[in-house]
């Protein structure tokens, strides 16, 4: 927000800016491109660029930024067989359906010469979390778009977010497969059933290029398949974490190793966090500047009620928030940090990225749903997503710098350059962050080293127990039914 204002003079960001998006996809207002930074652009071209005869088949969890669903209404119009599968929250203010109404979206449409559903409306799980697009040509599925940005305008221009577009038919095939299942509005045994058949459990070790993991699962032992393999990393590990840190995932990244492992978290770090941190130091490091000065008070939300919101500092901040606090479930949860990533030893030959809707907890696994793919092997992939994890963690780092030495009231500017070489030193001394970045950047050996790969194959099954989880959940479910309900308070 601060370099928003700085570039633009202070201007305030209007739904007007936000909205002004040509028939070709271009961002017109020069804020929203410069908040964009090509996300938008390459969803809306993605859409645009579909003809007549060809198909789209779209799975929304917030579904709400008209430019994107005027783009699929025009689509709709020039007779490409559009379908849609949104969240429906039932209510009467929701703003999945008055976005639709409003971009004249119609439930059915003729397509040629065939009266067809358009939109199928989820409503029969917690939080039908997916964002993706399916592309069909010659009535077959090509490409899919996918990751973690919602159909919104913050999605696309607030949160840190990721659009990942697959060109493999294969991969299409099976999401678009996962979208039919999910069109018919299934409960969640069967929606379980559904993605277990389409994704089974990866292997430790997974196949090159490409695999696919959809949930809801029926226990979340994929948490342990993440933890196993931060836990082998090489020579890296990052991530982006929206939400809390599940201890399973604290366990693998608290795991003692070679690897440096670098997290980026939009929640204030809890006890067990920080003292991970603490006995890893040097080589865990969690960042957590989401806000200069942090400030948190509770804001009226549009949908009713009050939440834990930041303290608008800045015309954007105040849009951001607003916007936010507008959802129908989960509103004002998340304002920052929404990608969801694992990369694994991305700078090695043999590269492991994990990127999607999902994030890192339990609900994700068992109660939504989500998709993930895992891209193996490509090391092209791991350099965009570990430039970009990077550039929001140092981005994020310096604010926790800068925080702390505004709380230790020790007067010093970590911002100002030192003129001296003194600064040199830090980089060399052992068991620091510093000596490990460089390390990682500039390594002893002269490069390559130990990647993930020969630690995985002897890792255990991660999946062995996962009727177990399932029985024990149902034991505590069936064993908090039968406690008797506290007894009331006689009115006098």
């Amino acid at each position: 927000s601060h370099a928003f204002a700085t570039e633009f003079h202070n201007k305030q960001l209007t739904d007007a800016m936000v909205n002004d998006v040509g028939d070709d996809g271009a961002l017109h207002d020069s804020e929203a491109a410069w908040l964009s930074r090509g996300l938008a652009e390459a969803c809306l071209r993605y859409i645009n660029g579909t003809a007549a005869g060809e198909g789209l088949r779209v799975c929304a969890y917030e579904f709400t930024w008209l430019p994107i669903l005027k783009a699929l209404k025009r689509a709709l119009d020039r007779g490409v067989d559009v379908r849609i599968v949104y969240h429906d929250t039932k209510k009467p203010k929701d703003p999945n359906r008055k976005a639709i109404a409003a971009a004249k979206i119609p439930a059915t449409a003729t397509i040629h010469g065939t009266k067809t559903t358009v939109l199928f409306p989820r409503t029969r799980t917690k939080i039908p979390h997916n964002k993706f697009i399916v592309r069909l040509s010659g009535g077959k599925p090509k490409q899919v778009w996918t990751g973690s940005t919602n159909f919104t305008d913050t999605g696309f221009l607030g949160q840190t977010n990721v659009g990942h577009l697959v060109n493999d038919a294969g991969t299409a095939q099976i999401y678009l497969n996962y979208w039919l299942e999910l069109s018919g509005d299934p409960p969640l045994s069967q929606a379980v059933a559904n993605a277990i058949q389409l994704t089974r459990n990866p292997p430790n070790v997974v196949a090159a290029p490409v695999s696919e993991f959809f949930s809801p699962r029926k226990a979340d032992n994929m948490l342990d398949w993440y933890a196993q393999r931060i836990a082998d990393s090489g020579s890296l590990a990052m991530m982006t974490i929206p939400f809390n840190v599940a201890d399973t995932i604290l366990s693998g990244l608290s795991r003692r190793g070679a690897a440096l492992r670098l997290v980026v978290l939009e929640d204030a770090p809890t006890p067990a966090v920080l003292k991970a941190e603490k006995d890893n130091r040097g080589k865990l490091l969690f960042s957590n500047g989401a806000l200069m000065n942090k400030s948190f008070a509770k804001i009226k939300s549009s949908f009713g009620g009050a939440k834990v919101a930041p303290i608008p500092h800045s015309p954007l901040d105040k849009w951001f928030i607003g916007e936010e606090l507008a959802r129908p479930t989960n509103n004002g949860h998340v304002f920052f940090v929404h990608s969801k990533v694992l990369l694994i030893d991305p700078m090695s030959k043999d590269p492991l990225v994990c990127s999607g809707s999902a994030n890192f907890s339990t609900n994700s696994l068992i109660a939504n749903d989500e998709n993930m793919l895992i891209v193996r092997g490509d090391t092209r992939v791991a350099d965009i997503y570990m430039t970009e994890l990077d550039r929001l963690f140092r981005h994020f780092y310096a604010r926790d710098i800068i925080n702390k030495f505004a709380a230790d009231g020790s007067g010093d500017n970590p911002l100002l350059l030192d003129p001296t070489d003194a600064w040199i030193a830090r980089n060399f001394k052992p068991g620091t962050y510093k000596n490990a970045r460089r390390e990682l950047f500039f390594p002893p050996s002269g490069g390559g080293g130990a990647t993930w790969v020969a630690a995985a194959a002897k890792d255990s099954d991660p999946f062995a127990d996962e009727d177990k989880r399932v029985a024990a959940r149902r034991a505590k479910r069936n064993s908090a039914r039968k406690k008797p309900a506290p007894a009331r308070k006689k009115k006098t």
